[in-house]
């Protein structure tokens, strides 16, 4: 691990999570993240080392040795795709509080509105390298 890798872990049995992965991977201007998965035991490791506590319902984005959870989180990725989800990143001029508590509507639903999966999606094998394995 390097200070200024930049990985994004994610829900791996949340359809709407798992699909933002592949937009993330299809979109971004140039390839920066790596990915795992909040279930896996790299993902319960690697918080544990760092004194993060992984109680958390977000996407949360490790990226020179800050974490970033909920809207910030979405922000920052956003702010690192092509267009048009970089013009996402607009919101970045709203409070945090506000952005959370939207954040915070969709994630409290995310399997209501979007479902979970049982499986894992098939990846291109040039995405395989990008994922950290348990």
């Amino acid at each position: 691990m390097t200070s200024s890798q930049s990985i994004i872990f994610f829900d791996g049995a949340c359809n709407l999570c798992n699909n933002f992965v592949q937009v993330v991977l299809t979109n971004e201007v140039e390839p920066k993240y790596q990915f795992c998965s909040l279930q896996s035991d790299f993902a319960i490791q690697f918080f544990t080392k760092n004194g993060f506590n992984l109680n958390v319902d977000s996407i949360i984005v490790y990226e020179n040795s800050v974490f970033y959870i909920k809207s910030k989180a979405a922000l920052l990725i956003s702010s690192n795709l092509k267009y048009p989800f970089k013009l996402l990143s607009i919101f970045k001029f709203i409070p945090t509080s506000i952005n959370d508590f939207f954040y915070d509507v969709i994630a409290k639903n995310r399997y209501k509105f979007f479902g979970k999966t049982k499986t894992c999606w098939v990846m291109r094998p040039e995405y395989l390298n990008r994922f950290l394995n348990d």
